[in-house]
């Protein structure tokens, strides 16, 4: 295993496989810096605040996005080790959550457009039910629910979005468990038809569940609930760890998701093979025994390295 930098700041750590005799048989990079904000980002809170944060100490949890809208802690547990850096831990109780009050840029702008939310979760192995990730939702009446993000009874990924009438769901396949997952789901129009697309993926991979891709063309609906970290307000706390929350105005679109976490399977013998990480591209030159002998990492169109083997 080896990580790679850009200047002080380690970007991502490789692994690798071999078999028997030597040969690369697998190649696994992932992403360890935690997400930028950019010109989509409508809120991140990257869960880093210290371990002494006060619970119902207003505006404790900030947002780095630069939109102002910083949560309230309750019956939380700060400085936990996270997938980056640190992470907030929630006990699955009815008063563990972060509360980020209500404003148009979480609901009403969404509107019917594209949008993604993302996180990183580790749930508790012994945590059960339905569990919220991200949520302004409140089942109380139609009128208060616009979305969330959670994991099922059955530890599947859930989305649903609301527009006052209707509602539309998407389950995945694939299942989470007591491991750092990245988790999303986002909104994509197709250019040839105008249909938007509700997905749901799973470490940078849509999930290829028949439940988990609908059509989605409903405007998310404007309400007055408050948005939620790790609960919503129909009883489904969160009981695990969490971490990089970010809601998005944009889909975040296969190339940028598929960043998140890429593996390479491949037969290593009298080839060229090609990996991308980010602005990164290695590319690896074999004989016919598997041996490797030439070696090049691109970043930005530039070679910034090459080394050739005897």
């Amino acid at each position: 295993r080896e990580t790679r930098t850009q200047g002080s700041k380690t970007q991502y750590e490789v692994g690798y496989w071999y078999d028997a005799v030597g040969n690369r048989t697998k190649m696994n990079a992932v992403n360890v810096q935690p997400g930028t904000a950019d010109s989509s980002t409508v809120a991140l809170w990257h869960l880093d605040e210290s371990a002494g944060t006060t619970d119902l100490q207003a505006d404790a949890v900030k947002d780095a996005s630069g939109n102002d809208h910083h949560g309230t802690p309750d019956n939380c547990e700060f400085g936990k080790d996270g997938r980056f850096h640190k992470a907030v831990g929630m006990d699955g109780s009815s008063s563990s959550e972060i509360a980020v009050p209500d404003h148009a840029d979480l609901d009403q702008n969404l509107g019917a457009g594209d949008f993604a939310i993302d996180a990183w979760i580790l749930m508790d192995g012994a945590s059960s039910g339905e569990r919220a990730i991200v949520a302004k939702w409140n089942e109380a009446s139609n009128t208060t629910c616009s979305y969330i993000l959670m994991v099922n009874a059955s530890n599947q990924v859930e989305a649903k979005v609301h527009d006052g009438t209707s509602v539309v769901t998407v389950t995945s396949a694939n299942t989470v468990g007591a491991n750092w997952t990245h988790v999303a789901v986002q909104r994509s129009t197709a250019p040839s038809t105008s249909t938007s697309y509700l997905s749901l993926w799973l470490d940078g991979a849509k999930d290829a569940g028949a439940n988990a891709e609908k059509p989605c063309n409903l405007t998310i609906q404007d309400t007055n609930t408050n948005l939620k970290l790790g609960h919503d307000e129909a009883g489904r706390p969160w009981c695990g760890l969490l971490d990089d929350v970010r809601i998005s105005n944009d889909d975040r679109g296969n190339s940028i998701m598929t960043q998140i976490m890429r593996e390479y399977s491949y037969n290593v013998r009298n080839q060229l093979t090609v990996s991308t990480c980010g602005a990164s591209v290695d590319t690896y030159a074999y004989d016919l025994n598997g041996n490797q002998t030439r070696v090049e990492t691109w970043v930005d169109g530039n070679t910034v390295s090459a080394a050739l083997y005897s």
